[in-house]
């Protein structure tokens, strides 16, 4: 309670600061503002770059600062002019300018002073424009000479015996180089560089390295972009914005959305560390600096087995451009705006069957507001009364339903000393899901920091808490029987749920609810029927740097997570509905259940890596050699009831009425592993790289434990090797790579245990032995991957983007193969010989449409498709079937429902009824999108920022129980029609079903259900059916496969960043507020009742629309 006091506080704090912001409005061009923000907007319109000490940003200008008719050529006068003759500008060459102040060196003022400077000793640090993180490695050179050094891991570096007036030449691969004059030796900026592959991407095991030097295809996505609209789950916003990767979001409340890339499951590194019981969840976004994907195999080889499905690599926030104490608070608040999707059932016709009303079963009965009365259960008086049936629980779904919202905030606190820096911030996130008694708080405290110990030694740590408390997780599902299965599919219009919120006749032992089976009253479900969990996540790093010269590195590292996870299930005596609840509990119990789950583990990764790097002439050889040794273990104690509970209400294991029954697991694996690289450039062009690892795994036998990964790969900056390029092209790069990864077992999968099941016979525990033969000479699942690609920018980078081509061959696979029964066993472990091949398309295009002084267009577009297919067949074990053969689609959807004709129309028995298929089954469709894409812009006006980001799918299929139960039960929509009507009201039968009926012959079908003889004479159908025992039997078949091709508004942001001088009023050095959205806007091909996101549908919950407001102070 006193947490959510402080948070309320907290936003009630940034809501007052919003008001008195939005008071007043900044004026477009003000004198008050300093050159900084002018050179800025001249960088822009000439495609310029100025090099100036920080210090001078804030200089201000005269009412002649007018850019409308200002020309190239007239640049250095018109700075001298606005300066009031306070600053000189030097020319360096067409594209660079040094801007410095008009001043005697040796009477300088305070804030002219760099941070150090002591006779003939210049110092300063670098640090980026956008960030101002300090940047190590930089080659700041005096020009004319010979002298050169490079920054520290403080971005600070030191010039002995060097004259104020020298020229300071400042070059970092992927930044702008500049030259600045050594006096002004300040804190100096650098601007990322504007060519595209100048770009530096973290790599595998968290090295930084040259985007032209990679031969395989990396995309990045800054920590900014994330931060515009905050959830509760980064990987939400991430859904569209990078090629290969597709996210499959879920409307259930406390589902985290599943991230594939190229159809695998990527691990996730933060700051160079891959944590094995972490997810994205647990990085709060506004700690994440950038965010790059590692798509493929040969991008991650050297993590080994781990790696083969590509990595999320994070690169977290840390230290400030200069020593000094910052704060930040960043609050976005979202709340329920409607439903994209939300299922709908008729309201016409009560529970029941026949055209009668019962509270047994269906929906099938008798029509509501036409004065008919039943004996109906009355929820206040709590017994059966006489009352008219009318539709009085149309809404009762709407009215279940709860308004969600989320709130993200996030404080925190950054120091920078001399010699290093300290980051502390606190995250929380509270999540009302949209059903009575869903809660979520998600609360995150971490601690990153940076030690310079010496020249030669630094030190970097990293230490985060994640606690995750929820109160109740279920509620969704057919099989589970959740909220859409007891309100809309199975029960009728005619109850009010409303009335049924007291839902004790009993208390703890009879519910107060029409039914006596099946079906249980939403109410008691959502407080009653519970499932709470408690997760605590701890996760550490630590990282020491050793400098051995100015070419060779040392650094080890340590990381280390563990997680701590309580699972709670309870119900009470009386219930109806026994399934649900967490996988693997065993559902719910009508005589009373309480179950408890205790899951705790850890793992632990260790890396020693030496890293070279030195150019001869033309030459340059990059190398690292590695060690690793990792280390996991897990403990799971599950114990539940027996039989019910002696005393209802009483929830503990000691209240089972027979002995309570306990399951404990322990399981450890290690693996070790000694990998390298080398990697050959010439003249910074062409590049060549093979990197190898070789793992010793303990899940396998001795003779298998022991496997090797290569990879190879390349790439080619072509235009650097024209001896003349157009000078529209800006960059053109191909590259290629080749990589084998390789996949092992789960712990203990290969042991043959014997499965021991307490108190079975008279108090006596039984021993099984299990139903499959398992292969002691197993060896890993393979997988080969080839991809090659270019990339591109054009029309001064104006227009750039990629293409990737790759191809992954899956072999060796260790699968269950089904053996017969006579063996004694069901199933045998074994290294299949059939064959999959993966292929994909990855495009991304992205640009500046539109790039003006005070406004600017951004944008970026993905496609990707990621398909598998049959490369070749096991001719043992592969299915014998049509649709498997090599070339083929693996992602096949078979259903065989009803007979048909040769041109499709369903076949009705003599009693006009649909017969069941004689044949195998048939093709319907696939299941993997022919597409995924999305399209993201952002616009610039002035200090006001305007974002939206659009996604999508292309094909695929999945199946609609929506649909198909709806129809069963008689609770579609669709359902209601004439032929009910005349049905149920005037008791006549009019409904013909649609299809033919056999007047003669018969059809003969091969084993692959291909007609091999047809003697068949149709004729239409004309018998006349119930329409409730037509639909009753119908409801399943093909036409509840749908296509789930969608385009989503998934997120959009409207911000203004306020004027210093309003910031300043509350004590701010910056502020921002905003508008934000997520989940805005749903179109779908087929999908009626819900949304297809997450690729399946299983009566799915509604899919809510949220808006809200961000607010965002620095002080």
């Amino acid at each position: 309670m006193k947490r959510t006091n402080y948070y309320l506080k907290l936003m009630g704090s940034a809501l007052l600061f919003q008001s008195l912001a939005l008071q007043t409005m900044a004026s477009q061009f003000s004198t008050s503002e300093g050159i900084g923000k002018i050179l800025t907007r001249m960088e822009q319109k000439f495609n310029v770059k100025f090099g100036y000490d920080a210090s001078i940003s804030n200089q201000k200008v005269n009412d002649l600062a007018d850019l409308s008719t200002l020309k190239k050529e007239q640049i250095v006068q018109f700075i001298q002019t606005i300066s009031d003759g306070n600053l000189e500008v030097k020319k360096i060459d067409e594209k660079l300018y040094v801007v410095s102040k008009r001043t005697n060196n040796d009477v300088r003022s305070k804030n002219d002073k760099p941070i150090s400077a002591v006779s003939n000793e210049i110092r300063g640090k670098v640090v980026d424009q956008e960030t101002g993180q300090p940047i190590a490695g930089v080659t700041v050179r005096v020009k004319g000479t010979a002298v050169a050094v490079t920054t520290d891991g403080n971005g600070v570096f030191k010039l002995p015996n060097t004259a104020d007036d020298a020229i300071l030449q400042i070059s970092y691969i992927g930044y702008e180089s500049i030259e600045i004059l050594a006096a002004q030796a300040g804190t100096i900026k650098l601007a990322k560089s504007s060519e595209a592959l100048e770009e530096v991407v973290v790599t595998a095991l968290g090295i930084k390295r040259e985007q032209r030097a990679l031969g395989y295809s990396t995309q990045s996505v800054k920590g900014e972009d994330l931060t515009r609209v905050k959830g509760v789950d980064v990987g939400t916003t991430l859904t569209g914005r990078i090629s290969g990767v597709r996210v499959m979001n879920s409307t259930e409340f406390n589902k985290t959305p599943q991230i594939e890339v190229r159809g695998l499951t990527p691990i996730l590194v933060i700051d160079g560390v891959a944590y094995e019981n972490m997810d994205l969840r647990d990085v709060p976004v506004d700690n994440i600096q950038d965010m790059t994907v590692l798509k493929g195999a040969t991008a991650t080889a050297l993590y080994g087995s781990k790696g083969q499905g590509g990595a999320i690599m994070i690169t977290t926030k840390k230290g400030l451009a200069e020593k000094g104490t910052e704060i930040t608070v960043n609050t976005n608040n979202m709340f329920f705006s409607g439903y994209l999707a939300l299922p709908e059932v008729q309201h016409s016709y009560s529970s029941g069957e026949s055209g009668k009303f019962n509270n047994d079963d269906y929906v099938w009965g008798d029509k509501l507001d036409i004065g008919r009365t039943a004996e109906q259960w009355n929820p206040i008086s709590k017994q059966y009364e006489v009352s008219e049936l009318t539709s009085r629980g149309k809404d009762n779904f709407k009215n279940f339903l709860e308004p969600g919202f989320i709130t993200n905030n996030t404080v925190s606190f950054t120091n920078q000393g001399d010699h290093g820096s300290i980051r502390t911030s606190i995250n929380h996130i509270y999540n009302k899901g949209q059903y009575p008694n869903q809660k979520l708080n998600l609360t995150n405290i971490s601690v990153t920091g940076t030690t310079k110990i010496s020249e030669k030694f630094d030190l970097e740590t990293r230490l985060g808490y994640n606690r995750s408390s929820s109160s109740n997780n279920f509620g969704s599902g057919y099989n589970d029987q959740g909220y859409i299965y007891n309100i809309l599919v199975w029960t009728g219009p005619e109850y009010n749920l409303k009335d049924y919120k007291d839902y004790w006749i009993v208390k703890d032992q009879s519910q107060n609810w029409m039914y006596k089976g099946w079906y249980d009253n939403p109410y008691l479900i959502a407080h009653e029927k519970t499932t709470p969990e408690l997760i605590n996540k701890v996760n550490a790093a630590v990282t020491l740097n050793y400098k051995v010269n100015d070419w060779a590195k040392f650094m080890v590292r340590s990381g280390y997570d563990y997680y701590g996870k309580s699972r709670t299930q309870q119900n009470p005596i009386g219930i109806y509905g026994t399934r649900g609840g967490f996988e693997d509990f065993g559902g719910f119990d009508s005589k009373g259940k309480y179950m408890k789950a205790d899951y705790d583990g850890f793992a632990t990764t260790n890396d020693a890596i030496f890293t070279a790097k030195k150019n001869f002439g033309d030459w340059g050889v990059d190398g690292l050699l590695g060690g690793s040794i990792f280390y996991s273990k897990d403990n799971n104690l599950i114990a539940n009831t027996v039989n019910g509970l002696s005393i209802p209400g009483f929830y503990s294991l000691r209240n089972s009425i027979d002995p309570a029954k306990a399951v404990e697991s322990r399981i450890k694996e290690m693996r070790n592993g000694l990998y390298g690289r080398l990697s050959l450039s010439w003249r910074n062009a062409i590049f060549l790289e093979a990197t190898g690892r070789n793992d010793w795994v303990s899940t396998l036998t001795k003779d298998h434990r022991s496997y090797f990964y290569p990879s190879v790969s390349g790439s080619v900056v072509v235009t650097d090797l024209l001896p003349s390029k157009p000078l529209w092209l800006d960059m053109f790069k191909v590259r290629g790579s080749w990589a084998i990864t390789k996949s092992v077992l789960n712990p203990y999968e290969i042991n043959s245990t014997f499965t021991v099941t307490s108190n079975v016979w008279n108090g006596l525990p039984t021993a099984s032995y299990p139903n499959i033969i398992k292969d002691y000479s197993i060896s890993p699942t393979q997988r080969d991957l080839t991809e090659f690609g270019f990339d591109f920018a054009v029309l001064n980078n104006r227009l750039y983007g990629n293409y990737t081509r790759y191809y992954r061959l899956l072999h060796n696979q260790i699968v269950k193969a089904k053996i017969s029964k006579t063996t004694g066993f069901e199933e045998r472990l074994i290294n299949t010989k059939e064959e999959e091949m993966t292929k994909g398309h990855e495009i991304t295009l992205g640009g500046t449409p539109i790039k003006r002084e005070n406004f600017q267009w951004d944008i970026t577009m993905n496609l990707s498709q990621n398909m598998r297919y049959f490369h070749k067949l096991d001719p043992q074990y592969s299915k014998d079937a049509l649709y498997v053969k090599e070339g083929l689609r693996a992602d096949y959807i078979e259903y065989k429902d009803w007979e048909r004709s040769p041109d499709g129309q369903m076949i009705l028995n003599s009693s006009g009824m649909p017969i069941s298929a004689q044949y195998a089954n048939q093709l319907i469709g696939y299941t993997a999108p022919k597409w995924f894409w999305g399209f993201s812009n952002q616009f610039r006006y002035r200090d006001f920022s305007f974002g939206f980001s659009l996604d999508g799918r292309i094909k695929g299929m999945s199946y609609s129980t929506m649909n198909g139960r709806l129809w069963q039960t008689g609770s579609h929509p669709d359902s209601d029609t004439p032929y009910r009507y005349e049905e149920v009201v005037n008791g006549n039968k009019t409904f013909i079903a649609p299809g033919v009926k056999i007047v003669s012959g018969s059809v003969t079908y091969d084993k692959y259900g291909q007609i091999t003889e047809d003697t068949r004479v149709f004729a239409p159908n004309d018998k006349v059916v119930s329409y409730e025992g037509y639909y009753k039997r119908a409801y399943s078949g093909r036409w509840n496969y749908w296509d789930e091709t969608f385009i989503k508004l998934r997120e959009l942001s409207l911000s203004y960043r306020m004027p210093d001088k309003i910031a300043s009023k509350f004590k701010a050095k910056r502020a921002s507020v905003g508008v934000t959205g997520q989940n805005l806007l749903l179109w779908t091909k087929e999908f009626r009742f819900s949304d297809p996101d997450v690729g399946s549908e299983d009566l799915s919950s509604p899919s809510m629309r949220y808006i809200g407001f961000n607010i965002n102070l620095t002080f």
